[in-house]
């Protein structure tokens, strides 16, 4: 009996040394709540950089970055002048006199075109201008005096002979369809005040001669290198019942 109680000590003394070395060896593989030092540190991840905002590059056809209007890159431009045949008179810029027919001669032919204070004459001062092409402003005109009657001849400024030079005196002639009869004429963009350059002699322009120093009735007109900023070289075109050809 002593033999067996003693076997049964010992396999019980077994089982409890294997069963504390079984808690041991699983206290061991369990995790404690830190991780190790070596794995505490991970792979550097992309930062997002919250201040900084993406924005798309400014389109060519963007006006200034901060418009929401669209536009071409280039310049806008302005429409066109359309010029349709016109009748009235013809007011000089600086002198406010109206383009007239020199009427001491008793033939209109080579009668001279000159300056006179407006005064509403039908015969001398109510001039029409036709265009060769009504689609643009540089238009290319014929200035002819109004008739008096359907039956009569018309008479057109004109450059003597075609030949255009700085000093040449324009004369009035019977309308012939020539050259020499042809004006270019810029309106601005209100479409009232005009350059009349000779067909021939763009660089030239209509001028009352001698300008404000030749000031008065009967200042003949001439040909002269254009002044486009000086109001010698500008007419003023008013209807003919707008009040201000003349009572």
């Amino acid at each position: 009996i002593k033999a067996t109680m003693g076997t049964l000590m010992l396999s019980l003394k077994l089982i409890l040394l294997l069963a504390v070395l079984a808690i041991g060896h699983f206290a061991a593989a369990t995790p404690t709540g830190e991780l190790p030092s070596t794995n505490s540190t991970a792979p550097p991840t992309a930062r997002l950089d919250n201040s900084t905002t993406m924005v798309s590059p400014p389109s060519s056809r963007h006006r200034d970055g901060n418009s929401t209007e669209w536009s071409d890159d280039r310049p806008p431009r302005k429409p066109a002048v359309r010029f349709r045949p016109w009748d009235g008179c013809m007011i000089n810029g600086a002198t406010r006199r109206c383009v007239d027919v020199e009427q001491s001669r008793k033939n209109w032919q080579t009668a001279d075109a000159q300056m006179w204070s407006c005064n509403h004459n039908p015969i001398a001062q109510r001039i029409t201008l036709s265009p060769m092409n009504p689609q643009h402003s540089n238009a290319v005109v014929t200035l002819a005096v109004a008739r008096a009657a359907p039956s009569d001849r018309s008479y057109c400024l004109d450059v003597p002979g075609g030949h255009a030079y700085e000093g040449q005196i324009v004369r009035w002639w019977e309308c012939n369809d020539s050259a020499a009869q042809l004006w270019h004429r810029n309106l601005d963009s209100d479409g009232k005040r005009t350059l009349l350059s000779p067909y021939n002699g763009r660089h030239l322009c209509l001028d009352p001669e001698a300008g404000w120093e030749g000031d008065r009735n009967g200042q003949r007109l001439r040909l002269w290198r254009c002044l486009p900023d000086n109001s010698v070289h500008q007419f003023w075109v008013e209807d003919w019942n707008s009040g201000h050809c003349g009572a």
